[in-house]
């Protein structure tokens, strides 16, 4: 039993939460939340393991503090091919949240993060595409891509140079972090 003794007003006029959909386009965001939560709780839907849930808050413009969840099959166990019937081609659920799961933790400089907490409240871009209504469904919001506030990199995951195989020669920028920040003291 929960106690909603002063949780709430009781004078409130009926409705909130009716949102229309925010225009596509780009707007700078951060994750608020994020949990483990089953992919789908329908009855009678089949058990194809569990998302990661993100609640991502808006946070500069006219759409300030507006909300927007993704949900990434990072747990998924059903058939490792599925057939979208609205694009007409086949897809792999899991691969799918693999890339954008990288685009986030390129995007807030995070390559291996151990728990949600360490994704949270990071400003990115996000790019936002309106999914049209359909049937009983409204217009509804989906995150398309992320990136870095300004595009770039953040400078914990700039990739690193490919390799030739062969050594670098002293003083070529070869070399560990130390060693590399010892040379440029000389420099």
């Amino acid at each position: 039993m929960v106690d909603l003794a002063g949780a709430y007003d009781p004078n409130a006029e009926a409705g909130g939460g009716d949102f229309e959909a925010i225009p596509a386009g780009q707007y700078t965001a951060c994750i608020i939340d994020a949990e483990r939560a089953p992919q789908s709780t329908r009855e009678g839907a089949p058990d194809h393991g569990d998302v990661l849930k993100l609640t991502w808050k808006i946070t500069e413009g006219e759409y300030a503090n507006r909300l927007i969840w993704q949900r990434l099959n990072l747990w998924w166990t059903g058939p490792e091919e599925m057939f979208s019937e609205r694009t007409g081609k086949p897809y792999n659920p899991r691969k799918i949240a693999e890339g954008q799961f990288a685009s986030i933790r390129e995007a807030i400089g995070i390559n291996s993060p151990k728990t949600t907490d360490e994704i949270l409240e990071r400003p990115c871009r996000i790019t936002v595409k309106v999914r049209p209504a359909t049937g009983q469904y409204r217009a509804s919001n989906d995150i398309s891509n992320v990136k870095a506030l300004g595009g770039a990199v953040p400078a914990a995951r700039a990739p690193r140079p490919q390799s030739t195989g062969r050594p670098t020669p002293p003083g070529a920028g070869g070399g560990t972090v130390f060693q590399r920040a010892k040379a440029a003291q000389r420099a």
